[in-house]
């Protein structure tokens, strides 16, 4: 059981969420993900309709790193709310749930909510959660409130990228935020970013800012606008697409390591007058300088980027 917010909640009959290293207690790290992420997995699309069928809404989606999800839903009554939670196993590219013991009398004829719910919500982390709410809460706020005015008054005690405070006269996308645990030590990034709607020329799932909590302390991990932007990689990386010009321009991939970016690989590019051609570069040690880099085809640049398939996070809109 986890004490938070004042009071305890948490259930030690889900026993999938700590681990004894030989000389404490460790949570499996956790991340939240969208209903489309989960969709991915075969058997989901089941579930999910089950707890719609059943009158509940489903609410946020943890997938955890030794293969577990939760899935909490909620149900709105005449008295108030009523808090569930679907438990689901990953394995192979499928989920299935897990269930509570079998009625030894007959078959288990049980909805999926009476057969795996204890109730309650279920976080991305007991230990950290409300750290980072108390942390991100001030930073969410006044993003929001530059996103709002959209005056291009750059915020006097944050740091932002120019993105969230500048004037918009075209479609840039909904601004909105995430919390999400990039590297798996247990704490959640707060995610600035947008979504492109249908219609929009912009980019879906672009970040503007990310930070993190180190030693208790915020620390701004990195700050994008439209010449130097931020993805989600399917694979845990983060790629930054950077240019300088219309002739020159980078695709490099990142990992976080705690509060720091680790340069993973890099394609760099720029026009060559004489050779009257683009020419590529590959490097691991530098995001742009090509002396630090070796010389590849067209082909080979391309091999390196379609390893890192964008994911398309879907950012809380700060006008919601």
């Amino acid at each position: 059981m986890v004490y938070l917010d004042g009071s305890w909640s948490g259930h030690t009959k889900k026993a999938y969420y700590l681990k004894w290293t030989g000389s404490g207690f460790e949570e499996y790290a956790a991340e939240e993900i969208s209903i489309k992420e989960l969709e991915r997995y075969e058997g989901s699309k089941d579930i999910i309709s089950q707890i719609r069928e059943a009158g509940y809404t489903v609410g946020s989606i943890y997938r955890r790193s030794n293969g577990i999800l939760n899935i909490n839903a909620v149900k709105e009554l005449d008295s108030g709310r009523n808090y569930e939670n679907v438990t689901l196993k990953l394995e192979g590219g499928r989920v299935q749930e897990v269930r509570k013991d079998i009625p030894a009398d007959g078959p288990d004829t049980r909805g999926i909510l009476e057969a795996s719910s204890y109730g309650g919500i279920y976080q991305a982390s007991g230990f950290h959660a409300q750290e980072e709410r108390s942390l991100y809460e001030g930073l969410i706020a006044a993003a929001r409130e530059c996103a709002l005015k959209n005056n291009g008054e750059k915020p006097r005690d944050f740091d932002f990228s120019s993105m969230l405070y500048m004037e918009k006269n075209w479609d840039y996308g909904t601004l909105g935020y995430l919390v999400k645990d990039l590297d798996g030590n247990g704490t959640g990034e707060l995610i600035f970013g947008g979504n492109a709607g249908k219609d929009s020329g912009w980019h879906d799932g672009i970040i503007y800012d990310i930070y993190t909590i180190s030693d208790g302390e915020l620390v701004h991990v990195l700050s994008g606008w439209e010449r130097s932007r931020y993805f989600l990689c399917e694979n845990g990386m983060l790629a930054h697409e950077g240019s300088g010009s219309a002739f020159d321009g980078v695709k490099s991939y990142v990992t976080l390591k705690g509060a720091a970016l680790q340069l993973e690989e890099s394609v760099i590019w720029d026009y060559d007058r004489r050779r009257d051609a683009r020419v590529y570069y590959y490097s691991a040690e530098s995001e742009y300088d090509t002396k630090q880099a070796s010389e590849i085809t067209e082909e080979q640049a391309e091999a390196v980027m379609q390893k890192h398939a964008y994911e398309r996070p879907v950012f809380m809109p700060f006008a919601s």
